[in-house]
């Protein structure tokens, strides 16, 4: 009897940037190549919130799951063939 909308995300809220950073580390891109901007900088289609992380918390209050390091969760996808 569960309704509303549940998030599930990582242990950790970082920045695009940082989050683009660990991708490249993890999947061996030269991380050089990815400089910080201001969001606002940025001509989007349409509006974007500056903070897009996600709460677990109404997730872990009626399922029984654990929340993973978003590294651990990069290496698990890093091994998808």
């Amino acid at each position: 009897n569960l309704e509303g909308l549940f998030h599930y995300g990582t242990d950790l809220s970082i920045s695009r940037f940082k989050f683009a950073k660990l991708i490249a580390k993890e999947f061996n891109y030269p991380d050089n190549l990815i400089v910080p901007i201001m969001s606002t900088d940025i001509n989007f289609k349409a509006c974007r919130p500056k903070n897009t992380s996600l709460v677990s918390e109404k997730i872990l209050k009626y399922i029984d799951t654990d929340i993973y390091n978003i590294n651990y969760i990069l290496k698990l996808i890093n091994k998808i063939p």
